[in-house]
């Protein structure tokens, strides 16, 4: 195989194969005439398999348009007519850790804020991962300061996008909405994660004696990523640690502002692209979300009033009218987002019951989360 990569893919030269499972290897290899380390995946295509590489396609260019410094992206995406290769930038993997070999739970749960301020970015903007678990997920701590890179976005796609009958993703994270309806959903990436983080605490419960209170707050955190319906699952992922009480009021608004501020970048810098509507389109953008971002009426006032004469200048000062905006209004973006006609039809094509009939009548009056204490607790 190394002999055939090579003959079709003069730019690059393979050092090692790393793994290979079914259709799909992986390697290092040196760039030429560069000479750059890089980290190759390699697919074997076949003639019937244009839905996979028209998936894979599809990923690479999201990726492309997807800058953030915690989620690793693809760079080049190359096909010939027996393999597709995606390059990754190469990490030094004596540097980082993964998620799925920690063994601390106040560690895991650091890990779990970032990641989820990380996920609920990708998801604001429409994204689903379709392969989310803590194996999926490299973290370091230089000093106390949490660095994370989610990894694996192979099968990156828009939420609500046709899989075209590709089951992608860990098969046994895979989510009952996909199966059913061939299509994934923000809380599809969701549940991925609370089946994993589910598998790892009860390794870590058996194997460690520790905080039993911290050890069922992330079980309460998981079980609410895991119902069967969708619309039942928490659309951000910062709420439901705040929820299951993983953390406090002030850090839930401070990730929530962070999720927030890399989502208007990318919302930006996507406009800036666009440079003959560009003040149209951030005029639409603002219009359409001043609610929804906590802007308060003269402050998107002011922001179309120096938007008129100049573009650049608009985009410098709605950060600070950001800051000065009500931040807890993003838990109302992530539910309109989530339960818009679109979803809300593929909502009613899954959903199997309703909340309330596994309920005892005397529990109605619970708010989910009451319910989830009650239940595990027995």
């Amino acid at each position: 195989m190394q002999l055939e990569l090579t003959n079709q893919l003069g730019q690059y030269e393979f050092l090692r194969l790393l793994k290979k499972q079914g259709i799909r290897s992986s390697w290092t290899a040196i760039r030429k005439p560069s000479g750059a380390k890089v980290f190759l995946k390699v697919f074997e295509i076949s003639d019937d398999a244009e839905a996979l590489v028209d998936l894979l396609t599809n990923s690479h260019q999201l990726q492309r348009q997807l800058r953030l410094s915690s989620i690793l992206n693809s760079t080049t995406l190359t096909r010939t007519n027996q393999f597709l290769v995606i390059e990754y930038p190469l990490l030094d993997i004596s540097d980082w850790i993964l998620a799925s070999t920690i063994t601390d739970p106040r560690i895991l749960q650091d890990v779990l804020v970032f990641l989820a301020t990380t996920l609920d970015v990708l998801h604001l903007k429409g994204l689903v991962h379709c392969d989310v678990k803590l194996s999926n997920v490299l973290f370091k701590n230089n000093n106390g300061v949490i660095q994370l890179k989610l990894i694996d976005t192979d099968f990156m796609t828009s939420q609500g996008e046709d899989l075209r009958n590709q089951l992608v993703g860990t098969p046994e994270h895979i989510p009952h909405e996909i199966y059913h309806s061939g299509k994934a959903l923000i809380q599809s990436d969701n549940y991925s994660l609370g089946i994993s983080l589910m598998k790892h605490i009860r390794a870590l419960a058996q194997s460690t004696e520790s905080d039993q209170a911290r050890f069922h707050k992330l079980v309460c955190f998981s079980h609410m990523l895991t119902f069967k319906e969708p619309e039942r699952r928490p659309s951000s992922l910062l709420n439901a640690l705040h929820s299951s009480e993983l953390i406090s009021e002030q850090l839930l608004q401070q990730e929530l502002f962070r999720a927030l501020s890399r989502f208007i970048s990318l919302q930006v810098r996507a406009l800036k692209g666009k440079d003959v509507n560009s003040s149209h389109a951030l005029h639409e953008f603002l219009t359409n979300q001043c609610r929804l971002l906590g802007l308060l009426p003269d402050h998107s006032s002011s922001i179309f009033a120096i938007l008129e004469n100049s573009f650049s200048k608009a985009f410098r000062v709605l950060s600070f009218f950001l800051r000065s905006s009500r931040i807890e209004l993003m838990s109302d973006f992530f539910m309109i987002r989530s339960t818009d006609e679109v979803r809300l039809k593929l909502y009613t094509q899954t959903r199997t019951r309703n909340y309330n009939t596994n309920r005892k009548q005397d529990d109605s009056h619970l708010t989910e989360h009451q319910y989830l204490q009650r239940k595990l607790t027995g």
